[in-house]
């Protein structure tokens, strides 16, 4: 298997797209509905236009998406650099082998796509831009670290906080990708040979007076009776969420939740088999962590994922 911790400042600025289009996912993410209705009011209805005409948006998108990652494309590493290979665009530039890996057809144009981001980095990204970038660019620094100290296996673990990867990896490669938009959850597109997961980038904030998540998480997570009912329910044994939600006795949508808080706090493995359902086991380095973490930060010193 093949890891790669990867960012480039037209990452984010993509993602942060694909967060806000994602209408389903705001219950999930830290930034919420109430960021989501701000962005709309910097946007205007032009742009919210422009996203309702376009049929082939999300598949377009998709396609977008897997270029700027891909090594065979080369859109650059800045918006602006995206911006100028969407502009000259055109299905004969792409290579077989990139469409064939990631099981895709080439857009016979761009232009509407072209116009979308534009207005989305003029109208909201470029004024985030110089400051997220830097402290995203520490974070995929820290992963390299891990990644050259770790088996693929264990580096993925430690920088997901929790995703393990099982079965026939060998042909694999896994792309590995900081967030912040839409974090906590794990974002991942998935193709028979190339896995790409966006991981939260819990270091990271915009203000120096914000307290950084990766110091409140698996405080939250154990703050809530259920969460820690469950918590002692995978820790006798690995399981699948109909264990839990048999267990338990939650809404399937409640159990979700509940999950996704102790997933994104560190303190449960999710083990996922190539080809099939993901399960749960405990993950001690979750509250073994937690100390180390506090006491670097009361005492000042560095944050640690």
């Amino acid at each position: 298997m093949n890891v790669i911790s990867v960012f480039h400042p037209q990452f984010e600025f993509f993602n942060s797209l694909l967060d806000y289009l994602n209408t389903t996912n705001y219950k999930r993410i830290d930034l919420g509905k109430k960021w989501a209705g701000e962005v709309q009011n910097k946007v205007g209805e032009s742009f919210l236009e422009l996203v309702d005409n376009n049929s082939d948006l999300h598949t377009h998108l998709h396609f977008i998406h897997m270029a700027m990652i891909s090594k065979e494309v080369h859109t650059g590493q800045t918006p602006e650099d995206l911006f100028s290979w969407l502009k000259t665009y055109e299905p004969s530039q792409i290579g077989d082998s990139f469409l064939q890996q990631h099981d895709l057809k080439a857009p016979v144009l761009l232009e509407k796509e072209y116009e979308l981001l534009s207005l989305w980095n003029n109208r909201y990204y470029n004024d985030l831009e110089p400051i997220l970038s830097p402290k995203l660019i520490e974070v995929e620094r820290k992963a390299n670290a891990i990644i050259s100290s770790h088996t693929p296996v264990q580096a993925i673990n430690l920088i997901t906080n929790g995703l393990v990867l099982e079965g026939d990896l060998k042909n694999l490669t896994v792309y590995l990708l900081p967030q912040y938009h839409g974090r906590p959850v794990l974002f991942y597109k998935h193709t028979n040979k190339v896995h790409i997961y966006g991981y939260a980038a819990d270091s990271v904030t915009l203000t120096s007076d914000e307290v950084a998540p990766v110091l409140i998480r698996t405080q939250q997570a154990l703050g809530d009776e259920n969460r820690l009912k469950m918590l002692q329910f995978i820790e006798k044994k690995p399981c699948t969420f109909k264990d839990i939600h048999t267990h338990i006795n939650l809404a399937k949508s409640t159990v979700h939740h509940h999950l996704l808080a102790l997933r994104s706090s560190g303190l449960i493995n999710v083990h996922q088999p190539l080809g099939k359902h993901v399960w749960y086991s405990y993950r001690p380095h979750g509250i073994r962590n937690l100390e180390k973490k506090l006491t670097s930060f009361i005492k000042g010193g560095e944050l640690h994922e």
